[in-house]
């Protein structure tokens, strides 16, 4: 996985500054980026950052937003490729 993640974060603040943060601090733009989720502040955190969003099925919902769920790692690494 690591061809697939250059850092993990975890964060205390908002969610959507940290995106920012992380894209300007890595010369980022938001569409070469990717959130994986499994909360609806993480989902909404993304969209505010413009930034594509993977949900990982923890039994939690996200609302009424429509996006692409996966149950483990797996399924977030075939979704990665299938993306491009």
């Amino acid at each position: 996985m690591k061809k697939y993640f250059k850092a993990a974060f975890a964060v205390s603040g908002s969610k959507r500054n940290t995106i920012v943060s992380i894209l300007n601090g890595e010369h980022l733009e938001p569409k070469e980026a990717l959130f994986i989720g499994d909360t609806t502040e993480d989902c909404q955190a993304a969209l505010a950052a413009h930034v594509s969003f993977i949900g990982r099925n923890s039994g939690k919902s996200f609302g009424d937003v429509d996006v692409p769920i996966c149950s483990d790692f797996l399924g977030i690494r075939k979704m990665i490729k299938e993306l491009g």
